[in-house]
């Protein structure tokens, strides 16, 4: 076998990997084209990935606050809090995710592009036909006279579906463009997923243990923990696939984490059996017992659709 360079591979050989060699077509740094409705040219990028240059290392802070006594000779009760903060943990952003609330570009109104699309798409939900929505200051001022008709009868499923990214790629970008006006998004890339390091989580939880020495043959450990684990993303904290719903409001996702468990109860511990404690065979014998018991994790009910 042959790497891309054409050179051979050796396995189990020490000594540097031959590195593949750059075609000399492919500019350093590599700067993608941008799309150009007019000619019909695409993104140069349909959909990339990037890291932060000042992603930072996640850290946890752990609090906790106990109290234990001695409620009779060799039996223990301890209650306490244990709080456990992760911050700048890894999640994921669409760089290029549409800024809904950005105002009307043309200064004429106030209006929003989120007041424009919602009402335009509560019409078509309700079996309103395009051709006679009312016309929004925000498409009439940036698209031209009719602008609101002309989006709602060209992408109607995006209003009904709630898909204001695809509007803006197919429809308004385009449009903008033509006009010869600056487009909202990006045109060299069509989405770019963002590694960097905004996530967070809050764990706290309340526990109770009774703990009972070796005695009359018994020892045991018993522990109730009421717990809550919120977070924005709902993947365990060393995972970047977590994308946030809505990169201008990353509080939108906050909520218990996927793997939130809200009790848990474990009871362990020895018994001696009693009989025939003197006999060398049948005496000394002693049993062992394990009980675990956990709430259920939460349903997480995720959808495909952008915020609009």
């Amino acid at each position: 076998p042959k790497n891309t360079a054409g050179l051979p591979l050796r396995v189990g050989v020490d000594g540097p990997v031959p590195a593949p060699v750059v075609p000399p077509t492919v500019p350093i740094p590599y700067i993608p084209s941008s799309r150009n409705p007019a000619t019909g040219a695409p993104f140069g990028v349909l959909g990339g990935a990037a890291f932060d240059p000042d992603y930072t290392i996640g850290s946890t802070h752990g609090l906790n606050f106990t109290i234990q006594r001695e409620i009779r000779a060799g039996t223990v009760v301890e209650t306490g809090w244990i709080g456990r903060y992760g911050r700048d943990l890894p999640t994921r952003i669409d760089i290029n995710y549409v800024p809904y609330l950005i105002k009307d570009m043309s200064g004429q109104s106030q209006q929003t592009f989120a007041q424009a699309f919602d009402a335009v798409a509560t019409q078509l939900r309700n079996g309103q036909a395009a051709a006679s929505v009312t016309p929004q200051p925000w498409f009439e001022n940036n698209l031209g006279a009719g602008g609101t008709i002309a989006l709602a009868g060209a992408a109607s499923s995006n209003f009904i579906n709630a898909d204001p990214q695809a509007l803006f790629i197919n429809q308004i970008d385009p449009r903008l463009m033509t006009r010869g006006s600056k487009p909202v998004l990006n045109q060299q890339f069509q989405q770019l997923r963002f590694s960097t390091s905004t996530g967070w989580s809050n764990y706290d939880a309340f526990f109770l243990s009774l703990r009972q020495r070796f005695a009359r043959g018994l020892s045991f450990n018993l522990n109730w923990t009421w717990a809550h684990m919120l977070d924005p993303g709902g993947t365990v904290q060393d995972s970047a696939g977590g994308q946030l719903t809505d990169p201008y409001n990353p509080n939108y996702d906050y909520a218990e984490s996927n793997y939130d468990r809200r009790h848990s109860l474990s009871v362990f511990g020895t018994y001696q059996l009693p009989f025939q404690k003197s006999n060398r065979i049948l005496g000394g014998w002693t049993t062992s017992f394990i009980f675990t018991a956990y709430s259920g994790q939460p349903l997480i009910v995720t959808s495909g659709a952008p915020i609009a």
